[in-house]
């Protein structure tokens, strides 16, 4: 769900957004992508920009970008993906714990 702002007038839906990476041909090409959605950044020397874009058109944004000369390939962004909770953390530090404490018992560089 978006954001909802209101105003004495009028109720405006932020839509949901999703970041996407294109990995551009040449650097001065991404003047182009500016209307494709929101330029985020661009790599001086990488020849890349991160966009977001609004999620219930990204994919016909991604193959419009896609069918262009200009643009080598598109990544969705797996920010969504990662699980950022407390319970996945601590899943995470207890089992680098057993890890390392394996290693050390049988004499293991870790």
């Amino acid at each position: 769900m978006g954001l909802v702002f209101q105003d004495k007038n009028k109720v405006e839906q932020i839509s949901d957004r999703v970041a996407i990476v294109v990995y551009l041909n040449k650097n001065y090409e991404k003047s182009f992508l500016y209307k494709f959605g929101n330029l985020i950044y661009a790599s001086p020397k990488n020849d890349y920009a991160i966009m977001y874009i609004s999620e219930s058109k990204a994919k016909k944004i991604i193959t419009m970008l896609t069918e262009n000369k200009f643009v080598k390939s598109v990544e969705i962004s797996k920010y969504n993906d990662l699980d950022f909770s407390s319970e996945h953390t601590s899943e995470l530090m207890n089992n680098l714990k057993t890890t390392a404490e394996n290693k050390l018992k049988n004499g293991e560089e870790f």
